[in-house]
């Protein structure tokens, strides 16, 4: 098998050249656009933190590339759940990056349009007809979880009236709701026998990752 092909099949056992050049590639876009991010370089720490990052984003814009060339490109695209989730994971990271380049003076915050557009992005993978039904479900509590910080924000955004409780409850519970619920969807693959491929792992891990991430940034 070539390497354009294994580059546009999602049934290869091992990341091809193709993929590992795009993932490098994307760490190196993350590394040129983080001048513009408060890390200081003289901290091992922030050094640390930066390149951990640069390797979920890129991981994430590489799945992201690689879903979209193969829905491009291939008449029949064979896409992995976990490829569904790098796929939402790089455009939300997209949108971040690019909302954080515009002013700050806005009619609606920028907290409120990335939760809006992240909600718009996830639910695009349950338009497939080949995504398992359990895996669409996923996808809906992913947009309805953050349907009550979207709703906060927008309130906050606004200027409306004071932050329901509920709202910050739920919040705050997102993202261990989400991890407990891609929890079970992993367990029910394994007791079905289901076989993936080393992308849809990456793409949960990657998923992990950012809950984590959204967890303690709620907490700070």
């Amino acid at each position: 098998m070539s390497v354009t092909s294994r580059f546009a099949s999602s049934r290869s056992n091992r990341p091809s050249l193709g993929h590992l050049i795009l993932w490098v590639s994307c760490c190196a876009v993350f590394f040129g656009l983080s001048r513009s991010f408060a890390f200081d370089l003289t901290n091992p720490l922030d050094v640390v933190l930066l390149s951990s990052l640069a390797a979920v984003y890129g991981a994430c814009w590489a799945g992201c590339l690689t879903v979209i060339y193969r829905c491009v490109f291939t008449s029949r695209p064979e896409i992995a759940p976990g490829e569904w989730l790098l796929f939402c994971l790089g455009l939300i990271m997209t949108v971040e990056v690019l909302l954080s380049q515009l002013p700050e003076d806005l009619v609606i915050r920028k907290p409120a349009l990335s939760l809006a557009f992240t909600c718009a992005i996830l639910i695009t993978p349950t338009l497939s007809r080949r995504l398992v039904t359990r895996w669409k479900v996923l996808f809906v509590l992913f947009v309805l979880a953050y349907i009550a910080p979207l709703s906060l924000a927008l309130t906050q955004s606004l200027a409306l009236t004071d932050a329901p409780t509920v709202l910050v409850v739920m919040q705050r519970a997102r993202p261990y709701l989400i991890l407990i619920a891609l929890a079970v969807i992993v367990f029910l693959d394994t007791l079905a026998g289901q076989k993936q491929v080393w992308s849809h792992w990456l793409g949960i891990a990657c998923t992990t990752i950012w809950l984590l991430f959204e967890a303690i940034r709620d907490l700070t």
